[in-house]
Formats: C-alpha cells, sequence, structure tokens
C-alpha cells in the first residue's frame, strides 16, 4: 500500500492549478503582443496621420492600456514570494486597471452604435443615460467587493501568497454580470438601427462594420460568461484566471473594429471613380471637424454631401 502525503499533494495540486493560471494569463498577452505587432503598420499609416479626436485618444488608450497593466499583473503571479498584506493593494490596483481598459473599450463601441443610429442627440442621449448608469454600478459593485476582500497569511506562500479569507465573488460576479446585459443592450441596439435603417442596403462596408461588431459583443459576451461560471465554480486558484485576457480582449476586438473599418474604406475609395460613386458610409478627411464617431466613420457622408452642394449651388446663385 503506497502511503501518499496529504500535504505533499495539496501542494501538488496548488502548484499545477497555479502553472496553468500563470499560462492562460501569459497566453492572454502573447496574444495582445501578437496582435500588435500583426496591426501595427496598419495603425501608423490609417491612425496617426488623423487628427486628434476623442475616438482617436480612445483608441490609444484602448490600445495602449494594456502594455502597463500587463508587466505589473505578470510580476504579481509570477514573484516568488509576498508579503501577503500587499496582496489588497496588489488587488485593487489590477483590478481597477482593467476594468478602466474595458470601459474604454465599450465607450469605442457605444460611440459606433451612435455613429450607426445617425448621430442623433436623442440616441446619443439615450446612450450617455445607459453607458453611465451602467458603469457607474459597475465601479461601485467592484468597490464595495474590494472592500470586502481580506487576507489572510498563505500556508503555502511560494505558491499561493495571497490566500483571503473568504472566497465569496459574488459580488465579482455581479459586475461581470452587468458587463454581459452592458454588451447584450448595446448589441440589440446596434442590430435593430441596422435592420430599420439600412436592411435595404447593400453597401459592403456597412456589411462589415454589422460582422466586426456583432463578432465583438458576442466573444466578449462569451468570455465574460466564462468569468461568471469561473468565479462561481473554480477553485481558488483559478478564480480570476480569465479576467486579464477578458481585458486584453476587449482591447484586440475594439481596436480592431476601427483598424478594419480603416483599411476596408482605403480599398473602397481606391476603387471609385468620383466623389458620386463612394459608399455611403465612408471615413472622414481629416479636416473635417468632428468630436463623435465620424472622425473615424461618417455614416452621413453621403448626404452631407449633397447638403454640401445644395448649400455650394445656392451662395454660387446668390
Amino acid at each position: 500500500m503506497v502511503d501518499v502525503n496529504p500535504f505533499a499533494a495539496l501542494i501538488a495540486q496548488v502548484a499545477y492549478r497555479r502553472f496553468i493560471a500563470n499560462y492562460v494569463l501569459l497566453a492572454g498577452f502573447v496574444l495582445f503582443f501578437i496582435d500588435y505587432a500583426q496591426t501595427f503598420s496598419t495603425e501608423v499609416r490609417l491612425i496617426w496621420p488623423k487628427s486628434w479626436s476623442l475616438v482617436k485618444i480612445l483608441f490609444f488608450i484602448s490600445r495602449y492600456l494594456p502594455w502597463v497593466y500587463g508587466p505589473y499583473l505578470m510580476w504579481v503571479a509570477l514573484i516568488p514570494e509576498m508579503d501577503y498584506h500587499r496582496c489588497g493593494p496588489n488587488m485593487v490596483a489590477s483590478s481597477l486597471i482593467m476594468i478602466t481598459a474595458m470601459v474604454i473599450a465599450e465607450a469605442i463601441m457605444y460611440f459606433r452604435v451612435w455613429a450607426l443610429g445617425g448621430n442623433t442627440k436623442k440616441l446619443g442621449a439615450i446612450l450617455l443615460v445607459q453607458f453611465v448608469g451602467i458603469h457607474v454600478a459597475i465601479y461601485t459593485i467592484l468597490g464595495i467587493f474590494l472592500r470586502s476582500v481580506d487576507y489572510q497569511p498563505s500556508p503555502l506562500p511560494t505558491l499561493v501568497a495571497c490566500m483571503p479569507k473568504d472566497t465569496n465573488t459574488e459580488k465579482l460576479r455581479n459586475v461581470y454580470a452587468i458587463i454581459v446585459a452592458s454588451e447584450s443592450m448595446i448589441m440589440l441596439i446596434s442590430v435593430a438601427i441596422g435592420f430599420a435603417r439600412y436592411r435595404a442596403s447593400n453597401n459592403r462596408l456597412l456589411w462589415v462594420f454589422h460582422r466586426d461588431g456583432i463578432f465583438y459583443f458576442v466573444t466578449l459576451a462569451a468570455v465574460t460568461t466564462a468569468n461568471i461560471i469561473f468565479d462561481s465554480v473554480a477553485p481558488l486558484e483559478y478564480k480570476f484566471m480569465v479576467a486579464a485576457p477578458q481585458g486584453v480582449l476587449h482591447s484586440i476586438l475594439s481596436c480592431r473594429l476601427i483598424l478594419h473599418l480603416h483599411e476596408f474604406s482605403e480599398k473602397e475609395l481606391a476603387l471609385t471613380e468620383s466623389e458620386e460613386h463612394r459608399s455611403s458610409i465612408q471615413f472622414a478627411s481629416g479636416a473635417v471637424p468632428h468630436t463623435t464617431f465620424g472622425d473615424i466613420i461618417d455614416i452621413s457622408a453621403g448626404r452631407r454631401l449633397e447638403k454640401e452642394k445644395a448649400k455650394a449651388k445656392e451662395d454660387s446663385e446668390c
């Protein structure tokens, strides 16, 4: 009969789980690095020359924030041994940074939906109230959760430095549930607007606009749901395993949405012979002063062009 030391078995189990969690964390940032390297030249060509706007600022924050919290999270995860008194501040800092990264990425998607709806004041007000209300709730619940977490000395400090006294993460699951609800609502609004306003359109750029947006929402909703499941049933070492990949995916997908639209519009415009044959959805030129998502995508470009021509004709007649 083989005598197995229970403590040795526990150490082996915890070490294995810690290895898996660190591997998933590292894989998330490797994915980000690969995506960044693949799209950097496109960013330089299509984003850098544009005049500064709110959306361009959001793009750069969402694009480069993982370079800030990525090394920090890796350092916290891989540090051999840490005083448990430092666990709380590290948890607060990492949580706030990642949630803020998600909020910025979602802000880009809210601008996208506003652009899809024609940048109307009514839709803008609705989206603004929804965005502020949802994210105030997220930060409030997250703050309550972080204040409630208390740490104790770990029996295995070299493997699990941070050992919470209470592993109940219900409030954190509520945060992820609100994120899923927000993403679902904004997707439904986007689909409804697209169907109501552009269902008869054969515009290929609009198709890209819808395809990327829906893929974005479905992917992030799936990852957020996985986060809820892990926080509900997973062992302690796996509780927050999907949090960092979720933040990274927010950054990757929101930035790729903008880059794809720029790329596709560039190809479309290269094939046109005149202004009249251009797509009804175009990228506005850097000389056009906008503070909306129209800095990047001007859905009403066709109608705006007609108005400008009509005004020019009236001025010439005068």
